[in-house]
């Protein structure tokens, strides 16, 4: 069978040799770039058979029956710098290296610039995460992405996408499609994405071990085989740790499969929070108890000048606390979240009582006293909230048994090497298993995935890379345990964050007010004004003599119309002047002076008794008295 191969692109077919081609090689990647390399003989200054970008087809014919190889774009077209040879090397790349430029880009609702909210198509992505909050498996990740890259022109479409596990939610950034890919299959190891060059558009498959076609090869007619376990790469089981925020606060959960007591176990941390979310809250709270404030000593601490013997009588509190209110709040605040999540609250409260007793020679039966306090059900310490997840991601269910599944298999890798007149049937190995006959027993049933397919159609030389798929997610033991990596970065957790600091709050909410209402207390003086304040009466304690104090009296006089009157008069004790003390100025033995110093009447008179129509006469208000003379009244009163 002569078989002629064809390049065909931008329009033109060429056979390979009438163009001056040789050395065509295809190189076919599970889960990379493949690539078909040929070589044309021409000179430097020559153009392009196939310029950079032209989409092309390579193929091969032998009379009516023809196959498709390969089908891409050109990614190199550049000339040899050997001038003693000639030539151009060409070079087509399949879909995966577009898919490895192009950006993942997702719709998302969130609010725009100008404050409203829409849909925004940008590279930040949730992968994982339906728009309806459902969960997506590994293969609708990879088929979203396919339809994504078919969708901006990339010459794919997609196949068989066998991947069923549900891996936790994986928010990224700017990953190209071919990462978006490679992230979904983490958490299924034993799965290859491969292409299939021979339909139009070419077709992305994922395929897993397990379930992988497989294909007997006879040791004896194998160029090279070399072949070997992995058991470095096997694990004894899978134990994720998912991070979480609930009503219970900051809480774990585990899910594991396999015998995670074992050496080699898998571990990974999940977080399930997102750094969209809002840090925990914190609020210090500082509280005193409330004590007994029926007994005395209570209210002692209130008012200091109650006595030791003071009476306290009809105590209350109103309203009446709700139970567990027992704590004077001091400092802080009960927040709406402490409310909500802690069942925390306060409020104010008035503890009042009547209190009979003597206090600065006064007698009380029911003074009333009474103090306001925030009572509540908090106690001293430091209030930590939950963290405010940007997304309530649910706990997954399922993935360690499905990793462990996966990665718990004994994995062999190598290359061997079939040797054939014409490349025929390496190619079709692609999505495969291999086992190789006639040589080691284990080798028969090693089911070793098929990962690379080398072919050079000028030998006829096919080199066949068996698994593990190094290419596509973390093999060894050290990868795999930093598969869970590209989950963010968290905020430390305060080991002190439920601990109350050693600050000692504010004052003693039951330390005396600067309230003189709150006491008896003793006033030196006192100011009465009018509303106005244009005139004002002023007692003040200072200007009293020594051992003399002001205190009402009771004083009898008669008055102008002749009657007696009584009176009471805030006065002190009279006191006599010490040298007029006892001497009589007119000699009557009354020790007083009757002689009016008031003006007598205008004539010049006596000043005999006058009558009220006339009592400006004497100068004074007369008498009706004839034995009142001057005008004065009697001795009874004093000259007013």
């Amino acid at each position: 069978m002569a078989w002629q191969y064809y390049i065909s692109g931008g329009g033109v077919t060429r056979e390979l040799k009438e163009a001056n081609g040789h050395s065509l090689s295809i190189s076919r990647r599970a889960g990379a770039v493949s690539t078909a390399s040929w070589i044309i003989d021409s000179q430097p200054e020559d153009a392009p058979l196939w310029p950079f970008g032209t989409a092309v087809t390579v193929s091969r014919a032998d009379g009516p029956e023809t196959e498709i190889l390969f089908r891409g774009t050109i990614t190199n077209d550049q000339p040899s710098a050997d001038p003693s040879d000639e030539s151009t090397p060409y070079q087509a790349s399949d879909a995966w290296w577009d898919m490895d430029g192009e950006i993942y880009r997702q719709s998302r609702k969130i609010t725009l610039s100008d404050g409203t909210t829409g849909n925004a198509l940008y590279g930040r992505s949730l992968l994982g995460r339906a728009a309806d909050g459902e969960r997506m498996s590994a293969a609708q990740i990879i088929s979203a992405a396919i339809d994504y890259a078919a969708g901006i022109g990339i010459n794919i479409q997609k196949g068989a996408i066998d991947a069923p596990v549900t891996p936790p939610w994986i928010e990224t950034t700017d990953k190209t499609l071919s990462e978006i890919i490679r992230l979904a299959l983490l958490w299924q190891p034993d799965a290859v994405p491969w292409i299939d060059h021979t339909t139009s558009p070419p077709t992305l498959h994922v395929t897993r071990r397990s379930a992988m076609e497989q294909t007997e090869l006879d040791f004896a007619g194998l160029g090279q085989c070399r072949v070997r376990a992995f058991p470095e790469q096997q694990i004894s089981g899978c134990e994720i740790t998912y991070e979480l925020s609930n009503q219970h606060g900051r809480t774990v959960a585990v899910d594991s499969a396999g015998d995670t007591s074992a050496l080699r176990c898998a571990r990974f941390t999940i977080p399930l929070e997102f750094e969209a979310g809002a840090a925990a809250p914190r609020q210090e709270i500082k509280t005193v108890p409330l004590g007994d404030y029926t007994q005395l000593g209570w209210w002692q601490r209130i008012f200091p000048w109650l006595p030791n013997d003071a009476d306290i009588t009809e105590v209350m509190i109103m309203p009446a606390p709700p139970e567990g209110f027992t704590n004077i709040l001091v400092a802080g605040t009960i927040t709406d979240w402490m409310r909500d999540d802690l069942d925390l609250s306060a409020s104010e409260h008035t503890v009042s009582c009547k209190a009979g007793m003597e206090v600065d020679g006064k007698n009380f039966t029911e003074k009333e006293l009474s103090r306001k306090f925030t009572l509540t059900n908090a106690s001293s310490r430091r209030y930590a909230g939950r963290f405010s997840m940007g997304f309530a991601e649910p706990v997954p269910t399922g993935v360690a048994d499905a990793f462990y599944a996966a990665a718990s298999q004994l994995q062999y890798g190598g290359s061997i090497v079939i040797e054939e007149e014409e490349c025929a049937g390496g190619r079709a190995l692609m999505g495969k298993a291999v086992n190789v006959t006639g040589a080691r027993a284990a080798w028969a049933s090693m089911k070793a995935a098929v990962v690379g397919v080398d072919e050079d159609f000028d030998s006829g030389s096919t080199t066949v890379t068996l698994g593990p798929a190094r290419h596509l997610a973390p093999q060894d033991m050290i990868d795999l345990l930093r598969a869970s990596r590209w989950r963010h970065s968290m905020q430390p957790q305060n080991p002190d964050d439920n601990a109350a600091s050693g600050d000692e709050g504010p004052a003693d909410p039951f330390g005396p007010e600067d309230n003189r209402s709150e006491s008896p207390g003793k006033l030196s003086a006192i100011t009465l004004e009018t509303e106005d304040a244009t005139c004002a009466a002023i007692i003040d304690a200072d200007d009293l003599e020594d051992d003399n104090p002001a205190m009402f009296r009771e004083i009898e006089y008669t008055g102008a119309d002749g009657k007696t009157t009584r009176a009471i008069f805030l006065a002190t004790e009279p006191q006599a002047d010490e040298e007029e003390e006892n001497e009589d100025p007119d000699g009557d033995g009354s020790g007083s002076s009757d002689d009016c110093s008031h003006d007598g009447p205008p004539d010049g008179g006596g000043g005999g008794g006058g009558t009220p129509e006339n009592e400006h006469d004497g100068g004074h208000p007369g008498s009706e008295e004839p034995d009142r003379d001057g005008g004065h009244p009697g001795k009874t009163g004093p000259c007013w």
